[in-house]
């Protein structure tokens, strides 16, 4: 086994606030959350990208929904001692992790057995990499559309599933192609109009009888390596991303905002994947996550060889986190779900 690279936090915490037990999640988005659909319609991405996902590991729902599936089974009350970096061993090895100095000690045992059976009853992915809110602004790749968040729902209703709607978790993270793809052709993206098509998504899932609903914002794109040293780029996609006027991320918290008062028999989490990222990016956030470079992906996109260290980078290529960042994302996820205060970025 190789040797773990520890970043100890020592962080305690209970899980005494949390109002539910969750026995499912179900996933709406794009190759972020993709956990090999896209893959199993068309082939992409190939090798060296892990078994379909748009990253060297597993997604970040798939991580979330291992650890809700271990929240089972925790004492009220443990020590976190912090993260190992789990991308550097195979995910065999992930459930030996479990009695390891300074590593999720409470979660490692469950991941393998999880995340190893993509679609099982404890995690539903409708998730298309390229995905977008809607279709009529999405590209046609691979011969069909991809299918944009109306579509996924379409194929989440018709299939049939039986769900407990009051343990059951829905997760929304689309929009990232909705900013990346109209600057490309010289199109202006309606951030707007983005994020109307994510509330007919809600307004449909909370009509089924949905309880429990996550929404993502944009995680910081304008320092993707694509982006990172092209001035005006970084400042067109901060605009849409983040400005207050026009950015995605603030119109999609204002929008979460009024879900809450139409809708107060639900419960709404909003992550704030920017703000976390933008911390984990930070000389600060890099020393405690031990990541060493975010202006440089793993995988240049060509062959099949990538970097040596893929724990040393924010992104596995171009665009995607790596499957450590992944982990970092579904931590910050899980303790939002669960309102628990103390976590490394309480304090953005």
């Amino acid at each position: 086994m190789k040797a773990l690279i520890i970043v100890c936090l020592a962080l305690v915490f209970s899980i005494t606030e949390a109002t539910a037990t969750f026995t499912t999640v179900v996933s709406f988005g794009d190759s972020i959350s993709d956990n090999g659909n896209l893959y199993a319609s068309f082939g992409k991405p190939k090798s060296p990208y892990w078994k379909g996902r748009y990253s060297n590991g597993p997604v970040w729902s798939e991580y979330l929904a291992s650890f809700l599936t271990q929240s089972k089974a925790l004492s009220q009350s443990f020590e976190l001692k912090g993260f190992a970096n789990l991308a550097t061993l195979s995910l065999s090895s992930y459930a030996s992790l479990a009695n390891t100095t300074c590593v999720l000690k409470s979660f490692a045992t469950s991941i393998t057995s999880t995340i190893s059976k993509p679609g099982s009853t404890a995690f539903h992915d409708f998730a298309y990499a390229g995905a977008l809110a809607n279709i009529l602004d999405a590209e046609v790749e691979y011969q069909k559309p991809i299918p944009d968040i109306a579509s996924q729902y379409s194929n989440f209703t018709n299939s049939s599933l039986s769900l407990d709607y009051a343990s059951t978790l829905f997760t929304v993270y689309v929009g990232i192609n909705d900013i990346w793809y109209p600057p490309e052709v010289g199109a202006v993206p309606n951030t707007t109009y983005i994020v109307g098509n994510i509330s007919t998504l809600i307004s449909n899932l909370t009509s089924l009888g949905a309880k429990h609903i996550m929404v993502n914002n944009i995680f910081p794109i304008e320092s993707s390596p694509t982006v990172n040293g092209n001035s005006t780029l970084q400042a067109l996609y901060t605009y849409y991303v983040t400005d207050s006027s026009a950015g995605y991320n603030a119109i999609l918290k204002a929008k979460i905002e009024s879900w809450k008062v139409s809708h107060p028999s639900v419960t709404f989490t909003y992550n704030d994947f920017h703000g976390f990222g933008s911390h984990v990016m930070s000389a600060a956030g890099l020393t405690m996550f031990s990541f060493k470079t975010v202006a440089d992906e793993c995988y240049k996109g060509s062959g099949t060889s990538f970097c040596g260290a893929p724990t040393d980078h924010f992104f596995w290529d171009y665009l995607h986190p790596t499957t450590k960042m992944h982990l970092l994302f579904a931590g910050y996820a899980y303790y939002n779900l669960m309102v628990l205060s103390n976590w490394a970025a309480a304090s953005l």
